[in-house]
């Protein structure tokens, strides 16, 4: 089956290729050349070649959204270096803007195409029903759960005893499965007991405690330093220096 025009046309590296130059010249025009250069030192993971055999996986529907995924990665981390650059100013930003928008037309291309890639094969039904078998025969990974658990606050509150006066923690139920098919796929699986070998190999009872608490805080059994008020102190009362006088006695008359 050969690639329908709308998929393989017009050809996506040319357009990138077609943008690289323009930045280059406009470079040259605001003599910024070696700034330019250095900036494309970073275009280095293959954009131009990857969208060139793009439009090859057809009718391969999955390799056509595989191959999609990692060129958008690239076109990302592109992105990526120009918004720094921007950021930076180390490059006029009329040579940024024409790089990052041959990026975004590369980005919605390959959304359009894969679209059409999409019905084009919905309406094949000799190429569906072809791919539909092809797919039924693969062996389908099924998750594994490797760590599951109710409760873990006793479990934390015995470890760390004084995180109970930074955060309450009344119920913590994990529950941790393993579910991508590409690791999945990487894993033995050859005596059919895989889930049971990660289960083991994730057991929580082996974890180290690694207290992260602070540094002051002190021990869970030592004795607490009384607080100290913050409150001013009263200011003291002035003695008086005035005497106190005595009652004179008077005689009594005779």
């Amino acid at each position: 089956m050969g690639t329908p025009t709308e998929i393989a046309d017009p050809d996506m590296r040319l357009a990138w290729v077609a943008a690289k130059k323009a930045a280059q010249k406009k470079a040259e025009a605001k003599k910024e050349s070696a700034q330019c250069a250095k900036l494309m030192e970073n275009f280095n993971l293959d954009l131009g070649p990857k969208l060139k055999k793009w439009p090859g996986h057809y009718p391969k529907l999955g390799n056509l959204g595989s191959s999609k995924t990692k060129i958008e990665l690239i076109i990302t981390k592109y992105e990526k270096f120009l918004k720094e650059a921007k950021t930076a100013k180390s490059v006029h930003n009329e040579v940024i803007k024409i790089l990052t928008d041959a990026l975004t037309e590369a980005r919605e291309q390959l959304e359009s195409r894969i679209n059409f890639a999409e019905i084009a094969l919905m309406s094949d039904e000799d190429e569906a029903l072809k791919q539909g078998i092809s797919a039924s025969k693969k062996k389908q990974l099924k998750p594994v759960v490797i760590f599951k658990h109710p409760d873990l606050s006793d479990v934390i509150m015995k470890m760390v005893p004084k995180a109970a006066e930074i955060v309450e923690i009344t119920s913590l139920e994990i529950e941790v499965i393993l579910a991508d098919e590409s690791v999945l796929g990487k894993v033995d699986d050859a005596d059919g007991n895989m889930a049971a070998k990660l289960k083991d190999e994730a057991d929580f009872t082996t974890l180290k405690r690694t207290s992260r608490w602070p540094t002051a805080m002190p021990p869970s059994n030592s004795k607490r330093t009384p607080a100290r008020s913050t409150s001013p102190t009263p200011p003291l009362t002035k003695p008086s220096t005035r005497r106190s006088r005595t009652p004179r006695r008077v005689p009594a008359p005779k």
